[in-house]
């Protein structure tokens, strides 16, 4: 949350004490003071009417403050269930820094803010959210200790946006096709596309589904909150058997597991931490299937995404 959205929280905070504090200042007055000879009738008059005034303007006040916040809490919550929000929603939370989409962080300035947001807007069976463009969906803000929403949107974004990764391209809208494919190209790449490769004889390895989706879950606790990480996937020294290893800048470079495989793997091949992530969300259906490496991708089924040969600069 920025610095928009916290003076609001401490606005509201701050009236709601001071409305408390009224309240004991009139019980006083009238218990203490009104209907008493201690003070002049007039100087009574004057002392209740200000007092009252006072108390029904803070009332006032403190309607509207809390509107205010009662509007951010409902278009936060709305957010973060994955329903689609309206241009005002959109914006009480691009004001208060709990979303980003705009057309200059992705950078395309012609575009309406909430226009492009919505476009990115994703419904599918059983996924309902924003589609998240940042190379690492793991990139979000660090928490300062006592921002409490900021730790709480943390551990809840997730439900609120999706990678591409996880994302069938044939889901998409035909605008939203459209869309990608003219204005941002680079990202075409990033969703499942349907079509398998063509594979050679000897070109694949075979591993079975549940095993890998397994392995993967568990280098997945080691992903959250974790950025800028890939995933190496290599030959083991045992036969049968593939690695699956961390890699990058952190100290959990190097950890691994292994899945047994049929077939040797060709190549060292370097996955973005990022798109398994979406392949364990949304894992394919068969028993076993052929994993391989071919013009830049990784496939695994009909599932793909985009890989390095490990040793490429």
């Amino acid at each position: 949350m920025n610095q928009w959205g916290q003076s609001c929280q401490v606005a509201n905070q701050s009236l709601r004490t001071a409305v408390d504090a009224m309240g004991d200042l009139m019980t006083c007055f009238q218990r203490e003071i009104d209907g008493r000879s201690r003070i002049s009738a007039e100087t009574t008059r004057q002392m209740g009417d200000s007092l009252y005034e006072l108390s029904d303007a803070l009332q006032k006040l403190t309607t509207a403050i809390g509107g205010v916040a009662d509007a951010h809490s409902r278009a936060l919550l709305s957010f973060l269930g994955g329903k689609r929000l309206d241009r005002e929603q959109f914006y009480i939370l691009l004001a208060t820094g709990c979303v980003e989409w705009t057309n200059k962080t992705v950078g395309l300035s012609d575009f309406d803010d909430f226009d492009l947001f919505d476009l990115l807007r994703y419904e599918a069976a059983g996924q309902n959210g924003y589609i998240y463009l940042a190379p690492d969906i793991d990139n979000l803000p660090d928490v300062e200790p006592d921002d409490w929403t900021l730790a709480f949107m943390s551990r809840t974004y997730r439900r609120a946006i999706i990678a591409p990764e996880a994302i069938q391209w044939s889901t998409l809208s035909p605008r939203q096709r459209s869309f990608f494919e003219t204005y941002l190209p680079e990202v075409v790449d990033r969703f499942i596309h349907d079509k398998p490769p063509a594979l050679l004889p000897g070109a694949a390895t075979q591993v079975d589904m549940q095993e890998l989706v397994s392995a993967l879950k568990k280098l997945k606790v080691h992903l959250k909150a974790r950025r800028k990480l890939e995933v190496l996937v290599r030959n083991s020294d045992h036969e049968g058997e593939l690695v699956l290893e961390l890699s990058g800048r952190s100290k959990f470079a190097g950890f691994l597991t292994t899945i047994r495989c049929a077939g040797d793997w060709k190549t060292e091949t370097l996955v973005p931490a990022a798109s398994f992530r979406g392949f364990v969300a949304h894992p394919p259906d068969d028993e076993t299937s052929y994993m391989s490496f071919e013009d830049g991708r990784l496939h695994i089924g009909g599932w793909n995404c985009p890989a390095r040969i490990a040793n490429d600069s």
